[in-house]
């Protein structure tokens, strides 16, 4: 039987990208998995900062606005470089993407400040208890990526993954409702990209066996920003307790293309396929945060703080084109010219639902002296298997959330994140180094940073910079460019962050 032309397909449904847990799986890390935390101080410190008495820390542990003695206004901004290496077609292939981004800003208004509290002490008299106020905006991931690949695939080629996405449908001629295409599979089907086998499923590239040559690019963008609004106040000398309410903005974009070509002509009638992806994902959610720090002697805090995780209704548009050029084609022989183009294309698509991110719990401790300098680390925990999806607007028959909350539960599973540094007083200056190592107990790939920095601290202000250098190893394995191939892709991201702080 042979197939209807179709320049303009129309689609119903978005998750037509790829199986639908790789990318509830994504959207989850992308929203809950952040990088490291805080400013040039904090980043420095290995991002650990819940027990300690700097005011960025207010974001992860709302009892740091009253644990410190004065109000407080800061500034971050940072640079932030990352480039991806990997070997891919017989190469080593790398890719560079900068930005540049506000990552903090932190407002804390105290009802009290140190002096009074000296004073109050000296009289002999109760000490006066504070209540803080504060405000802090920050930046806790960034999608920036670049992508750019080229070579000879010599094992396989992108009809043969268009196959592999029939044989899993179980895609025969009969079923395709040409009104209705909602699935790569479909597309690959409908430019002439496979043909059957002998159960009449459209499971067989036509560019068998590889041999191809092939430019890859994705370029991702976007971020995760938080907004805090805290309030905490001092209950005895020893503990200070904090709640927090945020609202997050959740922004994540690609465009990816690929074009293959049969450039050493080993493929019948086969000569050029091109397609294009883009998807737009943006969210709004809420979330609170409970602290609190209690500290034992005057050198020793510790502290404990709770993360609700987001409750985030997500909007997703996408698009997509594809095309592929083809020479004496025997479907196509009523063709007046040899050369034949087929082309399909998906309209803009939306898609609503709902995603509520999992928990996190951390514990921190710090060991402080004034002259010296102090040695801080954080432990958070988090089980990513309790996030859930569900569907707002689901016109998709397939989309069975109830499957992809199931299959959440047995392919992510309880993560610890270790963060630690030290700082060094030299009078005014401070010297400090982080370490911290990120999933340590999950099957999601481990992350490293390595952090050095720099800062002046005067009674009134404090200038900082800081160097931040994250390394991670992950499977890369987007349209399966090298089929039967273990790639991995090492992401080395750089930063360098510059804050200014205002204390009064």
């Amino acid at each position: 039987m042979g197939r209807k032309r179709k320049i303009e397909i129309f689609v119903l449904f978005l998750f037509i990208i790829s199986k639908s847990i790789a990318q509830s799986t994504d959207e989850i890390l992308r929203i809950s998995d952040t990088n490291l935390p805080g400013t040039a101080i904090t980043k420095a410190l290995g991002g650990a900062q819940i027990s300690l008495p700097y005011g960025e820390g207010v974001a992860n542990n709302p009892a740091v606005g009253a644990f410190i003695n004065y109000s407080y206004f800061q500034w971050s901004n940072s640079i932030y470089n990352n480039k991806n290496q990997l070997t891919i077609y017989e190469t080593l292939q790398k890719n560079n993407g900068t930005n540049l981004n506000i990552g903090n800003i932190t407002f804390i208004l105290n009802s009290i400040s140190n002096s009074e509290q000296e004073i109050s002490e000296e009289e002999n008299s109760t000490p006066k208890k504070k209540t803080s106020f504060g405000f802090s905006l920050n930046r806790t991931n960034n999608f920036k990526s670049n992508y750019k690949l080229n070579g000879i695939n010599q094992k396989s080629s992108f009809t043969e993954y268009l196959g592999d996405l029939s044989l899993e449908e179980n895609f025969i001629n009969q079923v395709v409702n040409f009104n209705s295409i909602n699935t790569l599979a479909q597309m690959g089907f409908i430019t002439y990209l496979t043909n059957p086998d002998e159960n009449d499923i459209y499971s067989i590239g036509i560019a068998q066996g590889g041999n191809v040559f092939q430019n890859y690019v994705n370029n991702t963008k976007g971020a995760v920003t938080d907004f805090d609004f805290s309030f905490s106040s001092q209950f005895s000398k020893k503990l200070y307790l904090g709640a927090s309410g945020g609202l997050t903005n959740y922004n994540y974009s690609y465009a990816k293309s690929l074009v293959e070509r049969d450039e050493q002509d080993v493929h019948n009638y086969f000569n050029v396929l091109r397609i294009e992806e883009n998807l737009k994902s943006v969210g709004t959610g809420f979330n609170f945060k409970l602290g609190g720090i209690y500290s034992p002697k005057k050198w020793l805090n510790l502290a404990l703080a709770y993360h609700s995780g987001n409750s985030i209704v997500i909007t997703k548009k996408y698009d997509a084109k594809m095309s592929a050029s083809f020479t004496n084609h025997p479907e196509l022989l009523d063709n007046k010219d040899s050369i034949s183009l087929e082309e399909a294309s998906i309209r803009t698509l939306t898609s609503s639902y709902s995603l509520k991110t999992p928990p996190k719990t951390t514990f921190g401790v710090s060991i402080i002296d004034n002259k010296i300098g102090l040695f801080t680390m954080d432990i958070e925990y988090i089980n990513f298997a309790n996030a859930k999806f569900t569907s707002i607007i689901n016109e998709d028959p397939k989309a069975n959330f109830k499957q992809i909350n199931s299959d959440i539960t047995t392919n992510l599973n309880q993560n610890i994140n270790i963060k630690m540094g030290a700082q060094l007083n030299l009078k005014n200056n401070r010297i400090r180094a982080g370490l911290a190592q990120y999933n340590l107990s999950s099957k999601i790939p481990t992350r490293t940073y390595l952090s050095f920095g720099y800062g002046i601290e005067t009674e009134h202000s404090v200038l900082s910079i800081t160097y931040v250098r994250s390394i991670s190893n992950v499977d890369f394995n987007d349209y399966n460019l090298v089929e039967s191939v273990s790639i991995q892709n090492q992401s080395i991201g750089t930063t360098i962050v510059f804050n200014l702080g205002m204390k009064f």
